[in-house]
């Protein structure tokens, strides 16, 4: 109904409920459970030709980037509250996208050359819905975890050589809604299950000497057990002796050979 009705709309939803656990040096530091909703907004303004994201040849007072909006949603399934948000946030989405669209169609008409690649390309609509899987461990789940981790958090506590010592457990449980108006309807689920340990010892050289071990899966059956993150634990810290007292290797210029884990890494953050 509006005066320039926006063509597509799509709306994409993340809720996310998170259990979160870390102690350093034997003490808890933090430990909470949240539910958050987010909901953001995409709206395109013209048609499928030119849109609010079109570029004209020598524009470049204009951000041609589809304008999105986000907002937070009742966590509560109060259908008149989230409604009430939802219209808040297609009202605000529809502003941006018309104040740009606005400003292309007049940059549009000072330069007098439009491109001929369509703005947006119209696609066969898809519908897939994922059951949900909720993985957040229960109050009783919850403490028996905070237990496991002051223990193995207090082995490293008793380590004087150990100038940083964290542990942390985080489950996010997060369930993703997305449609649009040509019709997709999505709906998918993506759990975490983390545990990190991060430990560094102070060098003889006076540099530290930081060592990260991190624990990933779908659900809280794939994390370790208490006695593997002792273990672990008990390992890292005599790695970390060793390599306190190791002399500093000498500057070197030749070939190398990388794992594929470091190589990897070493691509993207230097050359990349």
């Amino acid at each position: 109904k509006k005066e320039q009705p926006p063509y597509f709309i799509d709306m994409r939803l993340h809720d996310l409920k998170t259990s979160l656990l870390q102690f350093s040096s034997g003490m808890l530091t933090s430990s909470h459970q949240s539910h958050d909703r987010i909901v953001t907004m995409g709206m395109r303004i013209g048609n499928y030709m030119k849109d609010n994201t079109s570029a004209t040849e020598g524009s470049r007072m204009v951000d041609n980037r589809i304008p999105v909006f986000s907002d937070r949603l009742p966590i509560e399934d109060d259908s008149l509250s989230l409604g009430f948000c939802l219209e808040r946030s297609f009202e605000a989405a529809y502003d941006q996208s018309l104040q740009q669209y606005r400003a292309i169609q007049k940059n549009g008409h000072r330069q007098g050359k439009e491109g001929t690649i369509p703005a947006f390309s119209i696609e066969k609509p898809s519908v897939y819905i994922e059951e949900p899987v909720p993985i957040q461990p229960d109050s009783t789940l919850f403490a028996a975890w905070k237990e496991i981790l002051r223990k193995v958090s207090g082995i490293i506590g008793n380590e004087t050589d150990v100038i940083t010592g964290d542990i942390a457990l985080m489950v996010m449980d997060e369930r993703i809604y997305y449609l649009n108006s040509e019709g997709t309807r999505i709906v998918q689920n993506r759990p975490q299950c983390q545990i990190q340990l991060i430990i560094a010892v102070m060098s003889r050289e006076g540099t530290m000497v930081p060592m990260t071990k991190t624990y990933i899966g779908r659900n809280m059956a794939a994390l370790p057990s208490a006695e593997k993150l002792e273990n672990d634990v008990r390992n890292i810290l005599k790695l970390l002796q060793v390599l306190k007292n190791a002399p500093l290797a000498d500057p070197y210029a030749g070939p190398a050979i990388l794992s594929p884990e470091a190589a990897g890494v070493f691509f993207h953050e230097i050359f990349g």
